[in-house]
Formats: C-alpha cells, sequence, structure tokens
C-alpha cells in the first residue's frame, strides 16, 4: 500500500518518482501527539503508522535533536510567509551554533590527545576554570610576524575601500576639473573651496554628524547637479536615507540664506552700463536693466483640493511651481522671486513678488507678451518694451515687425539662462517632478526647500561664466 502524507492540504504520496527528488516520509510513534498538535487536523484520527512527508520539515530534513527547529513539522498550508523566514532563521542559527560546538569540541579533543602539560588560560565550562593543552610549531616570532602582516593587510583593504568610495574625495576634485563640473557644476576648485568656507561658518559643529562638513556640502551640490534618489545617495555615502535627507534639508537652507544676498545682487546703474554688451546698445542704448520671464517645476500633485487647484498650470496641464526671474543684459540673474501656484499669471507674480521695489526710473525692462505690467512699472517710472500684438489688425506694420524683431533677438538671453540653470542642476530639470514635501512651509516665517533650491542653484549659476558676449 502506498503511503500518503497527512498533513492537510497535501497530496504527496510515497513513489518513486517522489524519492528520486530526494522527498521522505518519516513515522514516528514517540513523536505521534506531538505531530498531530502541529497539523491542527480537527477531528482526526490517524492510523498507528501516521507518515509526514520531508516537505513539512524546516529545511527539507527531519532532525532528532530537540533544540533544532525541524524536530518536529512546521511548514503546512496555513503558515504565513513571515513565520517561514523566522524559521529559516531558526535554522540557520541552529545549524552555526551546532558548527561552533562541534569546531569546539574537536579543537578540544585534538589538544588533549597531544598531552601537552602546559595548560592555556581561557576556557570556561560549568561555572569553573578549566584549561586546555595547545601544541603548534610555529615560535613566537612567526605568529608576531603574522600578526603584523594580517594588521598591514586590513589596512590595505580599509585604504582600497576608501579610494573605491562612491563619491569624489576633495583630492581628486582637485586635480580633475572635468569631475568638479560633473559632480558639482562648478567650474573651479577655488570657488568650491570660497563657497564651502562662506556656508560652514553659519553651521552649528556637531559632534554626531555621521559625515563631515565637507562631504555633507559634496552630498548637497551633487543632490543639486545630479538630482540622485536619496537612497542612492545613501548608498555612496554609506549612511540612512533619513540622514541624507536631513543633511540636504540643513545645508541647502543655510546656503539659501547665506548666499541669496551674496549671489543674487541688484546692480547699479553704472555698472550695468559700463558693461553693456554691444547687442543691447544697438537699439536700446544703456537704458535696459533686465529681463524678465516666468519658469515652472513640475510637482507632486498636492493632497488638498485648494493646493491642487493652485498649483494647476493651464498652460503645462500639469501641477507647477511658477517663479519670477530677471536677468541683466550680461546674463547674470539679478532677481528670483519666491515659488507661486502654476495658477497666477505673470502680472500677478511681477506685482507681488517685490520686483517692483528694485526699478528707479528711467528703468528699461524687456519681456514677453504675457508680461502686461506696463501700468505697474509706469507707477515706478520704469518702462516696459514687448512684442507688438496683432489683436484687432490684420499683420503688423513695418515698423512694429522691426520692433519685434529687435526684441525677441535680446530677449532670447534670459530663455538661454533658465535652460542653463536647468542643465547644469538636474534638480530643476523641465522633465522631472519633486516631491511635495519639497515645497511644503512648515511654519510661518520659514522658507519652502524648494525656494531655497531654486535659489541656491540660481545663486551658482551666477558663479559660472556668463553666455551673453559682450561684443
Amino acid at each position: 500500500m502506498v503511503r500518503s502524507c497527512s498533513a492537510i492540504d497535501c497530496a504527496n504520496r510515497d513513489t518513486k518518482e517522489n524519492r528520486d527528488r530526494g522527498m521522505k516520509f518519516h513515522r514516528n510513534p514517540d513523536k505521534r501527539r506531538l505531530w498531530l498538535a502541529a497539523m491542527r487536523r480537527k477531528g482526526f484520527n490517524p492510523q498507528p503508522d501516521i507518515a509526514i512527508c520531508s516537505v513539512h520539515f524546516v529545511g527539507g530534513q527531519k532532525s532528532d535533536d530537540e533544540d533544532s527547529p525541524s524536530y518536529s513539522p512546521s511548514l503546512f498550508s496555513f503558515t504565513t510567509p513571515a513565520m517561514k523566514r523566522k524559521l529559516e532563521a531558526d535554522l540557520e542559527r541552529y545549524v552555526a551554533a551546532k558548527r561552533r560546538r562541534e569546531s569546539t569540541e574537536a579543537i578540544i579533543r585534538g589538544s588533549n590527545s597531544q598531552g601537552n602539560d602546559e595548560p592555556t588560560d581561557g576556557l570556561f565550562c560549568d561555572g569553573t576554570k578549566r584549561t586546555i593543552s595547545m601544541q603548534t610549531e610555529l615560535t613566537m616570532t612567526e605568529i608576531s610576524a603574522l600578526e603584523m602582516d594580517n594588521h598591514s593587510r586590513q589596512e590595505e583593504v580599509s585604504a582600497l575601500s576608501s579610494n573605491f568610495s562612491g563619491y569624489p574625495t576633495r583630492k581628486q576634485l582637485q586635480e580633475d576639473e572635468k569631475l568638479l563640473t560633473f559632480y558639482t557644476g562648478l567650474n573651479h576648485f577655488t570657488v568650491l573651496m570660497a563657497l564651502f568656507e562662506f556656508v560652514v561658518k553659519a553651521l552649528p559643529v556637531s559632534a554626531n554628524n555621521k559625515l563631515s562638513p565637507f562631504d555633507s556640502f559634496i552630498l548637497t551640490l551633487m543632490k543639486l547637479r545630479l538630482n540622485l534618489l536619496n537612497q542612492d545617495l545613501a548608498f555612496r555615502f554609506r549612511v540612512s536615507p533619513a540622514t541624507v535627507s536631513r543633511t540636504f534639508k540643513k545645508w541647502i537652507v543655510t546656503m539659501y540664506y547665506r548666499l541669496r544676498s551674496t549671489l543674487i545682487q541688484w546692480p547699479c546703474r553704472e555698472a550695468l552700463q559700463r558693461t553693456m554688451p554691444f547687442c543691447f546698445r544697438v537699439h536700446y542704448g544703456l537704458k535696459v536693466t533686465g529681463i524678465i520671464d516666468c519658469f515652472e517645476i513640475f510637482i507632486e500633485k498636492p493632497s488638498s483640493l485648494l493646493a491642487k487647484a493652485c498649483t494647476w498650470s493651464q498652460y503645462k496641464h500639469y501641477n507647477t511651481a511658477r517663479y519670477l526671474i530677471c536677468i541683466s543684459p550680461q546674463g547674470v540673474i539679478t532677481f528670483i522671486s519666491k515659488g507661486w501656484g502654476g495658477r497666477a499669471s505673470d502680472k500677478y507674480i511681477t506685482e507681488h513678488s517685490g520686483f517692483l521695489q528694485q526699478l528707479r526710473r528711467g528703468d528699461i525692462i524687456l519681456a514677453d507678451r504675457g508680461f502686461n505690467v506696463e501700468e505697474c512699472l509706469g507707477l515706478v517710472g520704469a518702462s516696459l518694451h514687448i512684442p507688438s500684438f496683432t489683436r484687432g489688425k490684420s499683420q503688423l506694420s513695418a515698423l512694429e515687425v522691426q520692433k519685434t524683431r529687435n526684441i525677441a533677438n535680446v530677449r532670447i538671453h534670459v530663455e538661454r539662462v533658465i535652460g542653463v540653470v536647468r542643465q547644469r542642476f538636474s534638480i530643476m530639470s523641465a522633465t522631472g517632478v519633486l516631491p511635495k514635501e519639497l515645497f511644503q512651509q512648515k511654519g510661518e516665517g520659514e522658507v519652502a526647500i524648494l525656494d531655497a533650491i531654486v535659489t541656491v542653484c540660481c545663486g551658482l549659476n551666477n558663479l559660472c561664466e556668463g553666455i551673453v558676449p559682450f561684443e
């Protein structure tokens, strides 16, 4: 008669095919009650020769050791995956402990068989101090030499591990300018160190930081430059993702407060006139102060219905944050607003962002058609130049066409600057979607992380070479 497994929902039978696959069927009258309790079959009255296949034992084998997880069957259809993982882990610990015990016993048997009368201290058993004898052909000099060789090899391995870290060291950044540009977006190591020394002074010194100040600084720049995930940065810097998140937020906010008034400044009129590019002098003389435009950054859809409505951009057909940017004729970013919802118009942002307070009488501002703010600029004595409209006309006149062409030839520089910033710092990429925790403002008066990111990226861009030629 072919035996079959007595476990519930198990159809395994003691056939030649199953035996060839290594399956065994176990019977043990002494463990009958224990096995019946493990199977949990209510109303089950088995025969005296009850059998269970090896599939239901952890590791696929039955053990006669009571300390082993395989002493009784435990893998059934009702066993949860979490319980299976726990049983497998228990088996691994049991096997490791058994190997250590067997190794210790083998050492004791080998030392006793040598008959060496010189005892060595350090073996404790049952609360009493015992000694075992050991014999070796190595002298103390040779043992010391081996220990020194082992120590030197460990130091070599540690040095190699540090050399193959997931981020560039200070020496590597100093020696390789291309590596510096790739990871930080900056062009010169001197600029990098000057920036680091300027920012690190504002950070409190703490002994609990897992990263050094310079590594934290490089982590922040790599996040801005490459837009790496926190998990990736955690692996590169050998810290947890939570540490990466805290480090980035602390450094980006500090850089925002230190750099916003240092790297992004409204220029004086004398400096503008002295360095005015030739393409502006031809049509506007020396009176052009800036070129303005708005750009948008895709953000994760907010959970609040009001926030969804305020950030929805009809132009991008997505939830966005909008920023007003102004560049000087030389291509330097002179103003960057705080973030506004994608629903806000160009005119509204210009009126409420603080940009008008920077203007003086006689200034000329160039903009696109959407900036219908000529009246607002007129209140401060400035003038607005935008391309002509065809509204109510069949076509533009020759004078209007020439005027529009002149404006377009120089206004394109603000779009080029925006493109350069997006390309240099991938976190502001036009295709990426930033998580909503970056644009949430925790408290009144505190800067949103996204505002700090945009301001710092614009400030760092001013440290690089300009795109508008002087001649």
